[in-house]
């Protein structure tokens, strides 16, 4: 059902065409957002015919691309209301088999592009007052698993830096929101690990729909939601 307070909103998302973070732009243009994706790059998928969803290709790792990107989000629309940081990449192998361009670029999209553009919008969130911050991260933050831990260490920082930015930015209005996800079907694992354990992967559109009510509640209400942890009924997996 439609609510009228994203109605139009302008809203960031990174990784915003597939898996989660499509499932998310799908229900917020839905409620009347207009939704900017930036993708490393941009695909046909069942919104990109919508007038209110707008791809631009920006590899959000080059932080000079993100700057100019930014500035002329600004100048098309003037405001940001939310931003969600939702790119993510995943390698699994032990730490002393991975190649330190690997390394890097994990940190650098799970962490470090989501401090750079929190850096871009949020003065401008904070002059205005209003503006909601909201982080796809996962239960990696949270718990040590083998064979990623350059992955769990870049979830773990994303969420310190929330944690830290939440009390830094409570008196000014600002709403930041860590969505910590369990293992979700979506193309982050490989086709054969999707086949075998689906039955223990969360739906990308039932952590859309979480994060979706999650700003929502937040617009509408004198609170924060800080942090939301969804785990899959059957447990975690047994890799």
């Amino acid at each position: 059902m439609k609510n009228n307070l994203l109605e139009d909103k302008n809203i960031i998302i990174t990784g915003g065409n597939k898996g989660i973070g499509l499932e998310i732009a799908t229900k917020l243009i839905e409620n009347g957002a207009n939704v900017i994706s930036l993708n490393r790059s941009n695909s046909k998928n069942k919104i990109s015919e919508n007038k209110h969803y707008h791809q631009i290709k920006c590899n959000i790792n080059n932080f000079e691309r993100l700057k100019n990107v930014i500035e002329q989000i600004k100048t098309n629309y003037q405001n940001i209301d939310i931003l969600i940081n939702n790119a993510g990449i995943i390698d699994f192998k032990p730490f002393v088999e991975s190649d330190l361009n690997t390394i890097h670029n994990i940190l650098n999209t799970n962490f470090i592009s989501a401090i750079n553009l929190t850096y871009l919008i949020l003065p401008n969130m904070i002059k205005h007052k209003n503006g909601l911050i909201l982080n796809i991260s996962s239960v990696a933050a949270l718990y040590n698993y083998a064979n990623c831990a350059i992955y769990n260490a870049s979830k773990s920082g994303l969420l310190s830096f929330s944690r830290s930015l939440r009390n830094e930015t409570r008196k000014t209005g600002i709403k930041i929101i860590d969505i910590l996800a369990g293992p979700t079907n979506t193309d982050i694992w490989d086709l054969e690990m999707r086949e075998k354990f689906h039955s223990q992967m969360i739906n990308p559109s039932a952590i859309a729909e979480i994060s979706v009510e999650s700003i929502i509640n937040s617009f509408k209400n004198n609170l924060i939601i800080e942090e939301i942890i969804i785990t899959p009924q059957n447990g975690g997996l047994e890799i």
